[in-house]
């Protein structure tokens, strides 16, 4: 997917890479450190600080109240449009109503959607280094978690 030019194209342009790009450069020459890494350690903060939001428990659809998780159900064909393999149904502590939360995969969907647990978090921001010129993985551990990984030049090894 990360190479898809569709989804290059969608994830690029929520990255507001010209400014990150900028302190990169800045801290590389205050540092004496590699742009590179720079510019993955300012991207990484953007993308933890002001654009992707963790989501234990969606925000109720109706009242905004807190939900608490009550089953999972397969996609609707829209949900699966965008590699939703699975969808957790969360009910409200308040009104009771329903609240979907479809579990993505698609990097350009979840560059709209800005939100979810580490699968989501993980799987954009590889697509995010991916777009910006970087060798990434995506690494499953098989014990329900992921991260990414990127090669770093100047360092000569992983860095994650």
């Amino acid at each position: 997917m990360y190479e898809d030019p569709e989804v290059q194209k969608q994830v690029l342009s929520v990255i507001p890479l010209k400014e990150l790009e900028e302190k990169a450069e800045t801290k590389a020459k205050e540092n004496n450190t590699a742009f590179k890494d720079e510019l993955v350690k300012c991207l990484l903060y953007w993308y933890k600080y002001d654009f992707f939001s963790w989501c234990n428990s969606p925000k109720c659809s109706n009242c905004q109240n807190e939900t608490k998780y009550h089953e999972s159900q397969g996609p609707t064909p829209e949900e699966s449009k965008h590699l939703a393999s699975r969808v957790e149904i969360h009910k409200c502590n308040s009104c009771n109503q329903s609240t979907r939360f479809p579990r993505y995969n698609s990097p350009a969907k979840l560059s709209q959607t800005k939100t979810g647990r580490c699968g989501e978090y993980a799987n954009l921001f590889g697509c995010v280094l991916r777009v910006c010129g970087f060798d990434v993985r995506f690494i499953d551990n098989f014990e329900d978690h992921v991260w990414n990984e990127y090669w770093s030049e100047a360092l000569q090894r992983v860095f994650y």
